[in-house]
């Protein structure tokens, strides 16, 4: 008897997860959003550049006393939806936290994907690449 039931509610979860999610070839309703990566080279090149906006995307207890790059922005991720609202949505965003894997940047970059920016990227590292390299920073 279990094992009927399961033979039936198997398939039907997993097209479910298909149809939302969308399997191995990202084709589902609610597609993951691949936000591009920037190098550290490529962003300290673009400094000063009047179309990008840089955002340092920082813990308040754990990053509040770390200085950040030159010109950026300091925001809290849970706050996106209130600080983008300041961002003309045809400028180059280029998010960066102190993630091991760069996650906050990558989660936040693909919220505001969703919201029709246009050039949004995480830098490749992080912040932790960017003062690795003694590249320009500021309190």
């Amino acid at each position: 008897m279990l094992k009927t039931r399961l033979t039936k509610i198997v398939p039907l979860l997993a097209m479910v997860c298909l149809l939302f999610v969308g399997g191995p070839l990202g084709f589902g309703l609610f597609p993951e959003t691949e936000v591009p990566k920037i190098t550290k080279e490529e962003l300290k090149a673009k400094l000063g550049d009047r179309n990008l906006v840089l955002v340092d995307l920082f813990k308040p207890i754990a990053d509040a006393a770390r200085t950040r790059i030159i010109g950026a922005l300091r925001e809290r991720p849970a706050d996106y939806k209130i600080w983008s609202k300041e961002f003309d949505k045809d400028k180059t965003l280029v998010l960066y936290c102190s993630c091991m894997h760069d996650e906050a940047s990558i989660r936040i970059g693909q919220k505001l994907m969703q919201m029709g920016f246009r050039k949004v990227y995480a830098l490749k590292g992080g912040w932790r690449e960017w003062a690795k390299a003694g590249y320009p920073t500021e309190p």
